[in-house]
């Protein structure tokens, strides 16, 4: 017998895809009717290609998350999932079908079961959004709005561009931002490994040797000669209590007090803290730009917003602030302003973008001046780290060779007054 892929909506209004088996047209219509589906839109499907569901598969007990994964799948496949299955579907392809077809084509494990996952879950009669919802660790809030959004509308396909152009956009900062700090940290620690190999090592054969003069040595030699045996005979308590100092930290960072510690130093850092805030106001933007924009109503996107900058606790906290301002009667622009944690620039956009009824096409222009302002930070970082540690290296260098070269030239004019 043929298959027939329909469209339907159930009695919560949540939009079902999915296939059976049929007779004919009308015997397919029957069978979706007598589920209590409103019939959007039904077909013939004469694909090669299927995705078939073993029915004693589906019977199976679904829970929150069929697969616990952690990070690790690739921005990459995330990308490519989301961006080739709105193709499919923009082609015609219907749900299951695309998703199998991205199944066999992703290259991570992971998201090769949770995508067998979901269809099975879609199968089964859920939407896409909750589908996804049931694997939290792998697609974010985002993901789930956006989707939810555009089953409601009927624009699935637009909704997975925009969550791919935005994943996209985000993978391309992300990898910018960690080439732009990658060189300053290899140079920085190439240069602790230099200074250490001198105090460790350099430094006491020469102690070793000064000592056998029992000369009197200058007082710049002698703070160095100090200093290494300080750092060699208390090698093992040093790292002890570098180990000790990083462990205490991360335990004080999970604190309430210690999350509030962490966001205002960020901030407070010279030259980095200006970094730091365009990162979060651009994050903010974009995101805040794209939930509105398709459809996610106000308080949904600021809870969204609230779970994305959890790790902060002043925007975290700003944002739930802004949340209640606005359940109080007030508007966007007004309860932003309220909590003092976002450049006046945002807010009088903000405003503007109320008055003029623009407010999403305005906080993504606004966010676009913000990824300007990261690019070119990004772009002046090497130019200004790079001196700045090699002067700082070269300098604490030199003052170790003093040390060590002041007592030779003495002794060197010893032994030249000697052979006279």
């Amino acid at each position: 017998m043929p298959f027939f892929v329909y469209t339907a909506q159930d009695e919560k209004g949540n939009t079902i895809a999915n296939e059976l088996e049929a007779a004919d047209e009308m015997d397919a219509i029957a069978q979706v009717q007598r589920q209590g589906l409103l019939i959007l839109n039904i077909r013939e499907d004469k694909s090669p290609v299927r995705f078939t569901v073993k029915k004693e598969e589906t019977k199976k007990e679904k829970t929150k998350s069929l697969f616990s994964f952690g990070a690790g799948i690739p921005a990459a496949d995330l990308i490519f999932l989301a961006e080739q299955l709105a193709l499919l579907l923009k082609g015609g392809v219907p749900l299951l079908q695309g998703l199998k077809l991205m199944g066999q084509n992703v290259s991570s494990p992971l998201l090769k079961k949770t995508i067998e996952a979901i269809g099975e879950d879609i199968a089964g009669g859920d939407a896409m959004s909750v589908a996804l919802a049931k694997h939290p660790k792998i697609f974010e809030d985002i993901w789930i709005a956006m989707l939810e959004a555009g089953e409601a509308s009927g624009q699935l396909p637009k909704a997975l561009e925009d969550v791919s152009a935005y994943l996209n956009q985000r993978d391309i900062l992300r990898t910018k931002v960690i080439t732009a700090f990658m060189y300053p940290s290899i140079l920085v620690c190439m240069s602790i490994l230099v200074l250490v190999f001198f105090i460790v090592k350099i430094v006491p054969v020469f102690s070793d040797i000064f000592e056998s003069f029992n000369m009197k040595l200058p007082p710049l030699t002698a703070v160095v000669i100090v200093f290494s045996k300080l750092i060699t005979h208390n090698l093992i308590l040093l790292i002890s209590v570098i180990a000790v100092a990083i462990i205490s930290w991360k335990l004080y960072v999970r604190t309430e007090a210690g999350q509030w510690f962490k966001a205002r130093l960020l901030l407070k850092i010279p030259f980095i803290g200006n970094f730091v805030l365009s990162m979060m106001v651009e994050r903010l933007l974009i995101n805040f730009a794209l939930l509105l924009k398709a459809g996610v109503d106000v308080i949904k996107t600021l809870l969204i917003l609230e779970k994305l900058f959890g790790g902060n606790k002043i925007f975290s906290h700003a944002i739930i602030s802004a949340r209640e301002a606005i359940k109080g009667g007030g508007t966007i622009s007004q309860a932003f302003s309220q909590t003092q944690a976002f450049p006046g620039l945002v807010l009088q956009m903000m405003r503007m973008g109320e008055e003029s009824g623009r407010l999403p096409e305005i906080l993504e222009t606004l966010s676009l001046y913000y990824r300007r302002q990261i690019d070119t930070f990004i772009g002046r970082l090497s130019t200004i780290i790079e001196p700045i540690v090699i002067l700082g290296v070269g300098a604490i260098v030199t003052v170790i060779v003093l040390a060590v070269f002041m007592p030779i030239f003495e002794l060197s004019q010893i032994g030249g007054g000697g052979a006279k």
